[in-house]
């Protein structure tokens, strides 16, 4: 006898059309044995009398087709009368209609992100964020500087689509976090290029909500902007400076200096209307 492990699509094959690589199936081959989309945890160990071993087998699919293979165990004091345990292990690959080619941020899965924070549309703190949520984050060195990320859409579907970026923030809507690139069109097997600037006005934590949708699909994902200013490190060698006693109509220099201890170069100007004499 053998166990058969399946892995499906958890949404089920009534909420996703069906495609010509959706229908495809493959057995593992040699080729796969490189890169095989199946893989168990630990490959080899012990048991102990009386024990059990608990084993994680992982699905990483690399094509849109249905793969199926065995398992096999080999417990080398087993009773010859009593055949190799087997698995058979089978595993369906989904294309997605939109892939984000966008790093993964654990600022919600970490338990970075403050708990007395609004959510979307002003909702109250403490309301837990959808776990979907793609995070773009800006780490911006002083206020008032324009910040700038990117990052690459793809359609990987057979059809064109619309896309459109809503605004969630609600009736704290600012203007420290904008979207460039509100709305677009993305042919089949084609990249669009999503923009997000950060300008902060101060040094508090920026959060802006947003909401990415295909209409045509019914497709949502919701997105997080996180912004953080910090206080650049320039400083003044010198925090006074002294002339001291000067005989009329002579003339003192004193010097000092401006260090950037940052990666970016800043322009530095003084006002002369804040000059006073006492």
């Amino acid at each position: 006898g053998y166990e058969k492990v399946s892995f499906e699509n958890p949404a089920g094959p009534g909420e996703r059309p069906q495609s010509a690589a959706g229908q495809r199936r493959r057995d593992l081959t040699e080729s796969d044995i490189e890169k095989p989309p199946f893989t168990i945890e630990p490959t080899s160990g012990h048991v102990l009398v009386g024990h059990e071993q608990e084993f994680k087998v992982t699905f990483s699919p690399l094509d849109c087709v249905t793969s199926e293979g065995w398992l096999d165990c080999r417990v080398s004091n087993l009773a010859e009368a009593r055949c190799q345990p087997q698995i058979m292990l089978r595993g369906t690959g989904l294309m997605p209609f939109c892939h984000f080619e966008l790093e993964e941020s654990d600022y919600i899965t970490g338990n970075r992100r403050k708990p007395d924070l609004k959510g979307p549309k002003g909702s109250p703190p403490g309301v837990s964020l959808d776990q979907a949520t793609r995070v773009i984050e800006f780490s911006s060195c002083g206020v008032n500087v324009l910040n700038s990320r990117s990052f690459n859409i793809l359609n990987p579907t057979s059809e064109s689509w619309k896309y459109a970026i809503i605004n969630e923030d609600g009736e704290k809507s600012g203007t420290e976090v904008q979207c460039k690139t509100l709305s677009g069109l993305v042919s089949h097997g084609k990249k669009a290029t999503i923009t997000f600037e950060f300008t902060p006005a101060s040094l508090d934590l920026v959060e802006s909500f947003w909401r990415f949708t295909i209409p045509s699909l019914g497709l949502n994902v919701p997105l997080l902007v996180v912004g953080q200013t910090k206080e650049p490190r320039v400083v003044i060698d010198k925090s006074q400076i002294n002339f001291k006693s000067l005989l009329l109509k002579k003339h003192a220099v004193e010097r000092c200096h401006i260090i950037n201890n940052e990666d970016t170069p800043f322009a530095v100007a003084f006002d002369n209307s804040l000059f006073s004499v006492t």
